[in-house]
């Protein structure tokens, strides 16, 4: 008689996630990939850079007036936006 098979497998099973990089005030989105582990961050800024996108400190901007205009509803923000 055969056993059973354990229905929990001892494989790791990878799942993949849709990531993309968002404009901090209008939520547009560019740069985007899907990624079963580690997310190549620095490739997906280049590629946002390439299409007219800044970044300051933590937050990504698709426009100049999207970056001001996040700054004027966040004055505190300014200073890590240098």
């Amino acid at each position: 008689m055969e056993k059973p098979k354990d229905h929990l497998s001892q494989e790791t099973t990878r799942t993949l996630f849709w990531v993309e990089l968002v404009c901090a005030e209008c939520s547009a989105t560019t740069a985007g990939d899907w990624s079963s582990g580690r997310v190549n961050v620095r490739e997906m800024k280049k590629v946002a850079e390439r299409e007219g996108w800044s970044f300051g400190g933590i937050h990504a901007f698709c426009s100049a007036n999207c970056r001001s205009g996040f700054i004027k509803k966040n004055p505190a923000v300014e200073e890590n936006q240098r």
